[in-house]
C-alpha cells in the first residue's frame, strides 16, 4: 500500500494466538515461539487476494541464525514465557481506532 506500519490495521485483519504442546494430556505453553500470528477468518474479504500458507510443515527448511552483534546485542534470554494471552489480542481494535481504518481498508 505503501505507507507506513498501522497497528490499529494489523488488528482489524490479523489474530494470535498462545501456542501449547501436549505432554500425555496436559497442555504446556510453548516457551520457544509460543505465539502465532493469523488472519481473522471473517476479515479474509477485506485482506488483499493472495494464496497464503496453510501449513507450517518444513518451517525448519527456511530457519535461520543472527549473529549476536556486540554494538547492538540481542535481549538476554530470560526463559520466561506467557502463560495468558492478554485480553487486547482477542478483541480486534478498540472502537475508537476503527474509524481511522476506513481509508487503509478501501485501498485494500
Amino acid at each position: 500500500m505503501g505507507i507506513s506500519p498501522h497497528f490499529d490495521l494489523y488488528r482489524y485483519l490479523f489474530a494470535i494466538n498462545l501456542l501449547k504442546r501436549r505432554a500425555g494430556k496436559q497442555e504446556l505453553h510453548a516457551p520457544v515461539g509460543c505465539a502465532g500470528i493469523h488472519l481473522r477468518h471473517h476479515r479474509a474479504g477485506a485482506y488483499s487476494l493472495m494464496r497464503l500458507s496453510t501449513s507450517n510443515k518444513g518451517w525448519h527448511s527456511q530457519w535461520f541464525y543472527v549473529k549476536n552483534d556486540v554494538a547492538a546485542p540481542l535481549p538476554v534470554f530470560t526463559g520466561s514465557y506467557i502463560v495468558e494471552a492478554p485480553e487486547s489480542w482477542g478483541w480486534g481494535v478498540m472502537a475508537k481506532g476503527k474509524k481511522h481504518l476506513n481509508g487503509l481498508l478501501a485501498a485494500l
